[in-house]
């Protein structure tokens, strides 16, 4: 017998529609542009005979661009129930995801998670360098060692703010 999830309810999809707002608000403000990624497949056959098969996806959840340098951004989102986010498991931040995520950023790309806590009621900024600190230690991100975004949920100012310290000033002004 399988036990019952405790995110039963927690699809996610409160968050993407919260970000597919802000990313609409970036794309009007000429900012950013980013998408939501979907998944790549394969369609094998039709009719009743027809099979989906899901590839390995090399991407985050959302993809763009910053207008003004064209640096590629790569944002995972994530919402949690509580305020922890577990890190190189099957749950929260997958191994391959934190994989992801250090290819892009290798790459030149922008990355980050937008995490959700549902019992908090916020979002906050997760960076590949704070999970590789978190997992030093231990197997989750603690609500108190995310990075608080400000500025009416902006994550995306507060990531060029911690990553390109000059270039903070800039974009979004």
């Amino acid at each position: 017998m399988n036990p019952k999830r405790t995110n039963a309810k927690n699809t996610g999809k409160q968050l993407e529609k919260f970000l597919d707002a802000i990313h609409a608000d970036y794309r009007l403000r000429g900012i950013a542009d980013l998408e939501k990624v979907d998944p790549p497949v394969r369609v094998l056959g039709g009719g009743f005979k027809r099979r989906v098969i899901f590839k390995e996806n090399p991407f985050l959840d959302y993809m763009g661009a910053i207008r003004e340098s064209g640096q590629l951004l790569m944002i995972e989102a994530k919402s949690t129930s509580d305020a922890t986010l577990p890190c190189g498991g099957k749950n929260g931040v997958t191994a391959k995801q934190i994989a992801s995520m250090k290819r892009w950023q290798a790459a030149g790309a922008l990355t980050a998670v937008v995490w959700y806590c549902i019992s908090k009621q916020a979002a906050r900024l997760v960076t590949i360098e704070d999970i590789d600190i978190t997992l030093d230690h231990r197997k989750s991100v603690t609500w108190e060692t995310a990075i608080e975004i400000e500025n009416d949920f902006d994550y995306l100012a507060q990531l060029i703010k911690i990553k390109q310290p000059n270039k903070s000033n800039e974009i979004g002004a």
